[in-house]
């Protein structure tokens, strides 16, 4: 399972979806890779506003998809 505040622990996209426990994310996420030829990144952030794990969908330095929480 996964637990945002983790640093030493990456999730996988099955603990993401586990996670967000919605049907139409793991939809959306297929989706976003495939239209947007995309590779997510996962990272941990020690912001205070958004301190955890963070997925950001890029494509040329532009934000399509971000956040976990």
């Amino acid at each position: 399972m996964l637990d945002r505040k983790d640093s030493q622990s990456m999730p996988t996209q099955q603990d993401i979806s586990q996670y967000i426990h919605n049907p139409l994310w793991d939809l959306f996420y297929q989706y976003t890779i495939d239209q947007y030829l995309i590779t997510p990144k996962y990272e941990f952030s020690k912001c205070s506003w958004e301190y955890g794990w963070n997925i950001k969908m890029k494509k040329r330095s532009k934000n399509i998809m971000y956040d976990l929480s």
